[in-house]
């Protein structure tokens, strides 16, 4: 007895140890780096980017201040999710931190001051307006009510310009810095071919560039009767790639959500080529290139393998083979093809911007109001558009200046980066987004302003009825295909009346609150799931089941 008690003990003590040996892992392997000294000074930053980004970036910056100021930096990097969901956070702490704000002040929280402090439509100087809208919004725009955060690091130049005019970003100075100065004049324009690079009211300024393409897998594309691989955004609905394409979800990314919009724009593109603005049949045929770009995407979604939250998952996946094919950001791609090619740099997985269907659109950087951190979180900025910091995005890692573990794949924004002393040492040497931007221009008064709703049309049109989708087109095929079954494709191409181009600016602006958005949503949604069902009907007769 006496035996077993003592071995029981033995047991328990070695568990003991195990268990603390486990806990304390993580703590002995912590790399160097990652541990700051005592006087490092704190910055907060939010971002969607990746964790090679958030690495190379917290680790020169704090170097870089080092050297100038003599303190390093400890980052504190917040992760809540992609730009949407970083959008939807922070929409709920400015919220949070402005009722207490608002309530401190001796008034009252109603829903008038909660749906228009951040209201971007509300003019506090709008005296149509009543007195306790335009205050609650005038409070807001000249508080510095912050959520202990910083920066906003990353996302689209669309959610930046959003978070810039509700309020929740503010003029960071960096216009007004000697460094600033001399690169906005000559470095970074403010526009090109249509998209924005920086907000001419320093709110915001685009830190590096990223276009949009389709990546694949050869060794599972050999397996296909496929002539050619991918080499345009139509060719993701090829019915040969029936459950095997890779998409994002564009109400959770919103890079996958301007990459969405490529492809209406390449559409309304093509089918207004040749006339002019001016011409009877302009606005008709932008209609339909608008029709036609959101059932390329449809059927892009009818032949997905699964549409995920994570657009990082989607290269991943493909490199692995549980994809054939996917939309993606080009740096995802290339970051993805390089990390299974073999030694000699031939890689099963490949990357391609589809010519004439991308643009060039910034990931910009901005200071939140309220920023506890204010001076720390202009250097950061100064640092970030600094060629200090160009580099980072821009050259293979180990090169002198780059990156010190990871190649980020990513273009710097800088028009003084693509110079002869630099090319030994980049990472895409043949890449120069001056001159990929000639290829397209970007035509925000087509979409810009519906960028918000078309996310909600391609939602109820892909997402919330996916499974309905898919046993359509399947049912499609299975009957030969779109030219052999039109009846089934009138109904399978559908949309709703408000959704035309025509209508959709209307509906758009009845987009008022919440409760809109999910109203218009379930409509769209059961309008969908009705053409759908209708579909796979005037499919199977065709077969003559």
């Amino acid at each position: 007895m006496h035996g077993k008690e003592e071995k029981s003990g033995i047991s328990t003590a070695v568990l003991f140890c195990v268990f603390v040996a486990v806990l304390g892992l993580p703590f002995l392997l912590r790399p160097q780096e990652a541990i700051r000294p005592s006087n490092a000074l704190p910055l907060v930053i939010i971002s969607p980017h990746n964790e090679a980004i958030r690495y190379e970036f917290g680790r020169a910056f704090s170097d870089w201040h080092e050297r100038r100021y003599g303190v390093p930096v400890d980052v504190d990097w917040r992760n809540v999710g992609g730009t949407s969901e970083i959008t939807r956070y922070l929409g709920a702490q400015f919220a949070s931190a402005f009722r207490a704000h608002w309530q401190a002040l001796g008034h009252s929280w109603t829903s008038e001051a909660a749906t228009s402090f951040s209201n971007p439509k509300v003019d506090p100087h709008d005296e149509s307006l009543s007195d306790a809208i335009r205050e609650a919004r005038r409070e807001f725009l000249t508080s510095d009510v912050g959520v202990g955060i910083d920066l906003f690091f990353g996302g689209g130049e669309y959610d930046h310009s959003r978070q810039a005019a509700m309020g929740h970003t503010v003029p960071c100075g960096y216009r007004d810095t000697p460094e600033g100065h001399e690169v906005l004049e000559k470095e970074i324009p403010e526009t090109i071919s249509g998209e924005r690079w920086c907000d001419s009211e320093d709110r915001w300024y685009g830190a590096t560039v990223s276009s949009f393409g389709i990546c694949y897998n050869t060794d599972i594309l050999q397996l296909m009767p496929l002539t050619t691989a991918p080499s345009c955004w139509r060719d993701l609905g090829q019915p040969e790639l029936f459950g095997t394409v890779a998409l994002a979800d564009p109400t959770k990314s919103g890079s996958m959500m301007k990459a969405f919009e490529m492809v209406i724009q390449q559409e309304m593109a093509d089918a207004v080529a040749g006339l002019s603005p001016d011409s009877p049949e302009y606005a008709s045929q932008l209609g339909k290139g608008w029709a036609e770009g959101l059932n390329v995407i449809r059927r892009a979604a009818a032949n997905s393998r699964y549409v995920t939250d994570s657009a990082s998952k989607v290269t991943w996946d493909v490199a692995l083979g549980d994809a054939s094919v996917g939309m993606c950001i080009d740096f995802y791609g290339q970051f993805q093809a390089e990390a299974v090619s073999l030694p000699g740099g031939a890689s099963r997985m490949h990357y391609v911007s589809p010519k004439g269907g991308t643009t060039v659109s910034c990931d910009p950087i901005a200071m939140l109001r309220g920023a506890p951190n204010r001076e720390l979180a202009q250097r950061f900025i100064v640092f970030t558009l600094s060629m200090d910091g160009q580099k980072l995005w821009g050259f293979r890692a180990g090169t002198p200046g780059g990156p010190s573990k990871y190649t980020l794949h990513r273009l710097p924004i800088r028009r003084d980066f693509y110079v002869s002393e630099f090319m030994p040492y980049r990472s895409h040497p043949g890449e120069n987004p001056f001159t990929l931007a000639e290829s397209f221009t970007y035509h925000g008064e087509w979409t810009g302003k519906l960028f918000g709703i078309t996310r909600l049309l391609i939602q109820s049109m892909c997402l919330n009825t996916g499974d309905e989708l898919r046993l359509a087109w399947r049912a499609v095929l299975d009957a030969g295909g779109p030219d052999a079954s039109p009846r089934a494709m009138r109904f399978f191409e559908a949309l709703p009346e408000n959704a035309s181009l025509e209508r959709i600016a209307e509906t758009n602006s009845e987009m008022r609150r919440k409760a809109d958005e999910v109203r218009i949503v379930r409509l769209w949604g059961a309008f969908f799931q009705q053409q759908y069902r209708l579909a796979r009907e005037a499919a199977l007769e065709t077969k003559g089941i």
